[in-house]
């Protein structure tokens, strides 16, 4: 590899690194809403949760749970690892 194409891939690596700190970030914060969120909904009565309002803060609660294993499951690590193979290159 030469010296231009391992010095793009430092740049590309760095950039995922920063991806990833976001995304942990990202990921802490909805976690956030969706405990909130959730407990919302459980201290309300049963009536309150069968109600529309109710409802749109499960379904809320869910997609914030569904966005969080998302982020989870994004492995910018392994990304990474793979530009480090191959700047060692």
């Amino acid at each position: 590899m030469n010296k231009n194409r391992r010095a793009d891939l430092e740049k590309a690596k760095e950039l995922l690194e920063s991806v990833r700190e976001a995304f942990e970030e990202a990921r802490d914060i909805v976690n956030d809403a969706h405990e909130a969120e959730r407990e919302a909904f459980d201290n309300l009565s049963e009536n309150l949760q069968a109600g529309e309002r109710g409802q749109r803060m499960d379904e809320i609660a869910n997609d914030l749970s569904n966005l969080s294993d998302t982020l989870n499951d994004i492995y910018v690590d392994d990304m990474i690892a793979v530009l480090e193979g191959a700047i060692q290159e």
